[in-house]
């Protein structure tokens, strides 16, 4: 019996390919989870939330994020007015579909 035998865990080879499955794994993953089906931009977004919302908004914020599976990009835009203490007054949160450009309800 050969007891200097190695397991084939225990070879950098092995050890090697293991690390780049996972890798090449985790890559995969991660491109299929980022959706690329954005067409409508950040500059058009904002427009399309000031336009659906009855005020005229002093700031807003404006964001990209990932709804649903499979996963769908939307702006999620918040417009809102300030008062002279810098206390919102008014808010309102326009979700705006990232393929398309149409509000979303909430």
């Amino acid at each position: 019996m050969d007891s200097a035998r190695r397991d084939l865990r225990d070879s950098w080879a092995f050890r090697l390919a293991a690390v780049g499955i996972v890798l090449l794994a985790a890559l995969l993953v991660a491109r299929g989870c980022a959706s690329s089906d954005r067409t409508v931009s950040q500059q058009q977004a904002e427009k399309i939330a000031r336009a659906a919302v009855s005020f005229t908004p002093d700031r807003m914020q404006i964001r990209l994020v990932q709804q649903g599976i499979p996963p769908r990009a939307v702006w999620a835009v918040s417009l809102y007015d300030v008062d002279a203490d810098g206390n919102p007054t008014r808010y309102r949160v326009v979700r705006v579909d990232g393929r398309t450009g149409a509000v979303l309800e909430p």
